[in-house]
Parts: C-alpha cells; structure tokens; sequence
C-alpha cells in the first residue's frame, strides 16, 4: 500500500468520523421508553401551569390580578434596542474605565 493510498484512507476516516458526530441522534431515542416518559412529564408540567394561571385569573382578588399583570407584562415584553443599549452602555460607563476611543467608537447619538 503506498503512502498515498494510506493518506486517502486516513483522511477519509476522519472525515467518516465527522459525519457522524454531526448527525443528530433521534433514531436511538425514538424507541427509548425514558424519551416519552421525559416528554410527558413536560406536558404534564406545562398543563399544571396553564391551569394554575387560569386559576389564579378566576379567583380575581388584588393579588391574583397583580400576579396575572405580572405574568402578562413579562410575556408581552416590548423594548426598544436603541435605549436599552444606551442604558447598558451607561451602566458600564460608569461602573467601569473604559478608555476614550472605546466610547467614541460605541458612542450613541440619541438626535439620529
């Protein structure tokens, strides 16, 4: 066998090896009896959620009401990338060092 050949096949191994590193393993858990017993236990959790939100919005006292607003609030969480970048900016600006070209370069003009 000559240099080349072993060559070939030592690059062709390791490509073969690669390939499969790469493929997802959903053949082996698809028969697994622990794949659906971890799904349902998921499904399970997230119905125990729903429900006790649901429950919580029937009963209608203050309490419940702000923990609904809250729950609602963080799920319809609408920001705006430009000032809550300035916000961060500032709070590192100010918290650490940062030389002068670095806030040049990252420097937010609120007037564009």
């Amino acid at each position: 066998m000559s240099i080349k050949e072993k060559t070939n096949r030592t690059v062709q191994r390791i490509l073969n090896s690669l390939r499969r590193k790469r493929v997802y393993n959903t053949y082996n858990y698809s028969g697994n009896e622990n794949f659906y017993k971890k799904q349902l236990k998921k499904i399970v959790f997230c119905i125990i959620v729903v429900l006790a939100v649901l429950l919580i919005k029937k009963i209608n006292i203050k309490f419940t009401n702000n923990v609904i607003r809250i729950v609602d609030e963080s799920i319809n969480y609408s920001f705006d990338i430009k000032g809550d970048t300035k916000k961060v900016f500032d709070f590192v600006k100010n918290k650490v060092k940062i030389p002068d070209k670095v806030i040049e370069t990252f420097s937010i003009d609120v007037s564009k």
